[in-house]
């Protein structure tokens, strides 16, 4: 018996483990899944359910603190079964992103409420019989007794997904809706008339501030590209940190230049952005209407706003 508990705590911790560095590898991926929930707001609890997955997982693998961790993994897996069935029933959810992009390992809902139930079995096995297993109760077994291996490889998996979750975190659509600012303000008020001059009060803008090595800034280019090209804006200014190196190869990929570029020194890209790369400002009537700090995102969403289209 005590061989069998064991075995079973290290199997459901290392699937616990398997699900959470999965999504943590996108955790924009799994962030973007639960606002399908109705609720835009619900992607910001992607790093709390990948976290709490981490360590109940991380516990349960390293065999530390098993009972606490069987109950809380009990009331997690029901917490997380009970909200995937109201995606089911009222928001037509069929993914529960469990695995992230490990499709294979995504079972369609029926499955994937058995499974779970299957392994809210198991733990409460683990729950009551863990005392017998390892032949003294939990009071005393607290993770300054533990082996130095395994408080250790705790941190450091800890630390891995957490660090992977900041990572892919920063491209979900909360993430960017809160790097991106809808409050209108004067072109005045900011550092962009020191270094552009040529800005009309009767036309529409989009200057766009970034690197050339940026990846977040080269993805940007298409969509940044096609406010000009659909009229959106009247015209559309590229402010680039003058790196005459990247620039050459910029310039070879591009045998003709998507919009305006104009090289900047360091100090005014910090004066303009902040030390944001790519930043990009939609201008008005001498009025920045919005701001965005991250990947510019299509034309589309703000069709209308150049009058004169």
């Amino acid at each position: 018996m005590q061989k069998i508990v064991k075995i079973l705590s290290v199997l459901v911790g290392l699937f616990l483990l398997v699900s959470a560095y999965a999504k943590a590898a996108d955790a924009a991926y799994f962030s973007n899944l639960l606002t399908h929930y109705g609720q835009e707001w619900l992607g910001w609890f992607a790093p709390v359910i990948i976290a709490a997955e981490l360590i109940l997982g991380l516990l349960l693998f390293l065999q530390l603190k098993v009972r606490y961790a069987a109950w809380a993994t009990v009331g997690f897996m029901g917490i997380i079964t009970l909200g995937f069935a109201y995606g089911v029933a009222f928001h037509g959810v069929y993914n529960c992103g469990c695995f992230g992009h490990l499709e294979f390992l995504n079972l369609p809902p029926a499955w994937t409420f058995v499974r779970n139930i299957i392994l809210c079995g198991i733990l409460l096995f683990i729950g009551i019989k863990w005392s017998d297993a390892s032949g003294h109760s939990e009071a005393g077994d607290t993770l300054t007794s533990c082996n130095f291996w395994k408080r250790t490889l705790l941190v450091l998996g800890l630390a891995i997904g957490m660090f992977t979750v900041g990572l892919t975190f920063t491209k979900s659509s909360v993430m960017i809706k809160s790097n991106r600012s809808v409050v209108p303000r004067l072109l005045s008020e900011t550092a962009i008339p020191r270094y552009v001059t040529d800005i009309s009060p009767d036309s529409t803008y989009l200057v766009f501030v970034f690197s050339y090595n940026c990846p977040y800034c080269n993805q940007s280019i298409g969509n940044v590209a096609m406010f000009e090209h659909t009229h959106t804006v009247d015209r559309v200014i590229g402010l680039a940190l003058e790196d005459s190196i990247a620039e050459q190869s910029f310039r070879e990929f591009y045998h003709e230049l998507p919009f305006e570029v104009r090289p900047m020194p360091v100090e005014a890209i910090l004066d303009i952005t902040n030390d944001h790369l790519p930043t990009t400002f939609l201008i008005r009537h001498d009025t920045i209407f919005v701001t965005t700090r991250s990947e510019m995102f299509s034309p589309r969403f703000v069709n209308g706003f150049n009058p004169n289209k």
